[in-house]
This record gives C-alpha cells, structure tokens and sequence, in this order.
C-alpha cells in the first residue's frame, strides 16, 4: 500500500494498493477512507449542556439504532444526557456498547443494551 493522498480537513485519506499471490498481481486500486477521532467518553457530559437542555427529554424514551459506536454513539450519548431513557441498539459491537452503557451510567444517564440486526426485525423490507 501506498498513502497517495490526505485532506486534513476531511480527515480523509487516500492509498494505493495491490494485491498478489507468487509475484502475480491480480487486483489494483485505490481506498479512501474516512479518519473519524475517538469520541471521548466525557464529550457529551450533562454539564455541558445549557441548563435548558439537561432536562429537555426527561420521562421520554430513545431508540437510538447502530449506537455502539461512531454517530450512533454519540447522538445516544446526548439523549441520555438530555435526560432520555435510552435504548442502544446494535447487532455485533458487544465491547463498545457495554463500554458506552458504562460511560452513560458513570454519567448519571439511564440506558439498557438490545443486541439485534435490525434487517432481520424489518424482514429486510427495505425499498
């Protein structure tokens, strides 16, 4: 492989690659990737938020899909800081969502953990 190219303000980096067996190449081609940082545990504390917005979904419930990690973490990360019960959803990431179940705890925050591939509830129905 062979870094071709990075945008620092994409965080995106571009590469090069060959793939051989017994000196024979057999496929070429280029991969971009998306760097995205780490979320730190404490980015989304509800002492962060303006006052207004501590309580603002207190007594309501968040469904929050694909959030043991990445977006979905985060967006569910400031649910519960809001105030939400928050269930995480997630199909194969056990490690990440009971580290973020733990984070959101430590945080005051109310949360449960349902492990599903939510294709498979939809009946992959999707149009």
């Amino acid at each position: 492989m062979e870094i071709e190219e990075w945008h620092e303000r994409f965080n995106l980096l571009c590469m090069r690659f060959e793939l051989s067996y017994q000196n024979a190449v057999f496929a070429r081609g280029r991969l971009e990737a998306f760097i995205r940082p780490k979320i730190l545990p404490t980015t989304y504390l509800r002492s962060g938020l303006p006052l207004a917005m501590q309580n603002k979904f207190s007594g309501k419930t968040a469904l929050v899909t694909g959030a043991s990690r990445g977006f979905g973490a985060a967006i569910a990360q400031v649910l519960a800081a809001m105030g939400a019960y928050v269930y995480i959803n997630f199909h194969k990431s056990l490690a990440e969502a009971l580290e973020l179940k733990k984070t959101i705890k430590e945080q005051g925050g109310r949360v449960e953990l349902l492990q599903s591939d939510v294709l498979e509830i939809l009946g992959a129905r999707l149009i």
